[in-house]
């Protein structure tokens, strides 16, 4: 017994029983759900209907053809953006932080916007581009060649889209790398004889590994798990990959939920085991070229070559924002568009349809608000806890409350949409279909997000301040409101912000959960192109465009914060 009581004290304590509710809590809208989408693979009924329990989906899906070749859709996609992405990335952070080009303190800003525009409305932007029936830029080679060279419906579309609007996560993590490498061993390299190349190849290229490979996996993950780009540049043409087909089991009649279920299966462990590869590769490899002293980036003297690099950072920032967003915001002033756009059909009837007369544009545009706005400042405060629970307590399980609250990370939207179907859908709690539920998805999924921010700016705080308030007589909860909250706030500041725009262009987990009175804009444009209905889509997108851009200023004046610091 006396072995016994300084357990029970230890699970007594007050940040001890916080982490037993958040875990609970975690449990409850991560771990339940996915278990019974597990155990809806092995049912041949939907969701609340009783069935024997078997194996055959599973013999189902592994003998059928489709999953095989779409599998392989899905590795060929998510191989092809992440080399694409990874070159963009990296060529563009080595130009702006290693070499003399002109302007790049001013262009910065402008390459990473994409980090903030949804891949969703890029993919619908491009089809307006180099689709071959009315692709803008095809109607430019028409015109001038009698051909038309591009076609973006297909893998080499999606892949496209994929690696120019994921190839900011490897601008920024690799920036990151560069700006902190010490130059002194690159320098040293040069003192001793070697070539800018051989310098290139032997000293920076091997440092910049760890970001490289940090970001090519990222970019992997993020590219297998896409919904939104291959619905619109495949579906249509039935080239499918497993987020699509499990899409596809879920809403064509008749609705295949096991399948389903079986196919997300097999989705969460090829994420799942992707998160976890790099965490084990990054976990391994270490390089510190972060002296105690600060210090300057090498740069290289480019010559007359800066014009050329200059000449490609805006021939990035043409082809990524201007071209395919400016030919967005113009679809939606046409009442046709074509590969020949004629400005007699240039109308406001778009406008004036999706304003005052379609039913769903307002719901939409008041549930993504508040989603974002409201989702977001809950996921930091949960954030906040949970990283002031494991960085400045003893709370027992404290370790593994920082596992469980990142396992989302490596659970896809569109996975944790079936998940949330297969165990709410038949609930007696009715939250299904209502607004509530996507709060829970959203919160549940992208906590991890703000949480390793929050929790590194925690680090960097002396707590000996807190130390201070308990000591003068506060309780832990009015030390955490009074003191660590406030020197909290620019991990804070950043987090909510990076959360909002995830929020306001979310689609994977929606698309599955929304119902009617419960659409978000994402989900309203998704149906809007179902429908056949791009000019009126394209309105609504230059909405959600617009309203995140204001957002995001109005964010910045009001916290003090610039934008670059928020995806730093």
């Amino acid at each position: 017994m006396k072995r016994i009581m300084p357990f029970i004290r230890l699970l007594a304590r007050r940040d001890s029983i916080l982490v037993v509710v958040i875990a609970a809590m975690i449990g409850v809208t991560v771990i339940y759900p996915l278990s019974i989408m597990v155990y809806g693979t092995f049912k041949s009924a939907p969701p609340g209907e009783p069935s024997p329990l078997s194996f055959d989906n599973y013999g189902r899906m592994f003998s059928a053809d489709w999953f095989w070749v779409e599998l392989g859709h899905t590795v060929w996609i998510s191989i092809g953006g992440t080399l694409l992405g990874v070159f963009l990335g990296v060529s563009l952070a080595w130009i702006v932080t290693r070499t003399d080009t002109p302007w790049v303190g001013k262009l910065e800003i402008p390459l990473i916007v994409p980090f903030f525009l949804s891949p969703f409305i890029g993919a619908l932007a491009w089809t307006g581009l180099a689709s071959r029936d009315y692709g803008l830029i095809n109607g430019w080679f028409d015109s001038l060649l009698g051909v038309r060279p591009f076609e973006v419906f297909g893998p080499w579309g999606i892949i496209w889209v994929m690696g120019i609007y994921y190839s900011p996560y490897a601008f920024l993590i690799v920036s990151g790398t560069l700006r902190n490498m010490d130059p002194t061993l690159e320098e040293a390299a040069l003192s001793s004889g070697a070539t800018k190349p051989q310098t290139m190849l032997r000293i920076t290229l091997p440092l910049m590994a760890p970001g490289i490979l940090a970001s090519a996996l990222l970019i992997f993950v993020a590219a297998a798990e896409q919904f939104g780009i291959p619905s619109v540049l495949g579906m249509n043409q039935r080239w499918f990959v497993l987020t699509t087909r499990i899409f596809y089991l879920l809403q064509e009649y008749p609705q295949d939920y096991s399948m389903g279920a079986t196919v997300a299966m097999v989705m969460l462990f090829f994420t799942g085991g992707m998160v976890y590869l790099r965490n084990r590769i990054m976990k391994r490899r270490e390089f510190v070229t972060v002296g105690g002293k600060s210090f300057r980036p090498h740069v290289i003297p480019l010559g007359k070559w800066r014009y050329f690099t200059l000449s490609y950072l805006l021939a990035y920032i043409l082809l990524v924002v201007i071209l395919p967003f400016g030919t967005f915001i113009a679809i939606s002033f046409f009442k046709f568009w074509s590969i020949h756009p004629k400005m007699k059909y240039l109308t406001l009837e778009n406008w004036e349809y999706i304003l005052f007369e379609y039913p769903n544009t307002w719901i939409a545009v008041k549930n993504s608000l508040f989603l974002s706005v409201v989702g977001a400042a809950v996921a930091v405060l949960i954030s906040a806890i949970i990283a002031w629970v494991v960085v400045r307590t003893k709370a027992f399980g404290k370790d593994t409350l920082d596992t469980i609250a990142t396992l989302p990370v490596a659970v896809p939207g569109l996975i944790l949409g079936v998940a949330y179907m297969w165990a709410w859908i038949r609930s007696p709690i009715p939250i299904y279909g209502t607004i509530w539920i996507l709060m829970i998805a959203y919160v549940s999924r992208f906590i991890p997000y703000s949480l390793r921010s929050i929790e590194s700016t925690l680090r960097q705080i002396d707590k000996t301040l807190e130390e201070s308030a308990n000591i003068s007589g506060a309780s832990w909860l009015q030390t955490f409101r009074s003191v660590s909250l406030p020197l909290l706030k620019p991990g804070l500041v950043a987090g909510f912000i990076l959360l909002f725009v995830t929020f306001m262009r979310e689609l994977s987990c929606s698309i599955l959960l929304y119902s009617s009175g419960s659409e978000v804009m994402s989900v309203t444009m998704f149906d809007l192109w179902h429908d056949g209905m791009f000019p009126h889509l394209a309105a609504i997108g230059t909405m959600q465009l617009f309203m995140t851009a204001a957002c995001l200023m109005i964010f910045s004046w009001a916290f003090k914060i610039r934008i670059t610091e928020v995806v730093r």
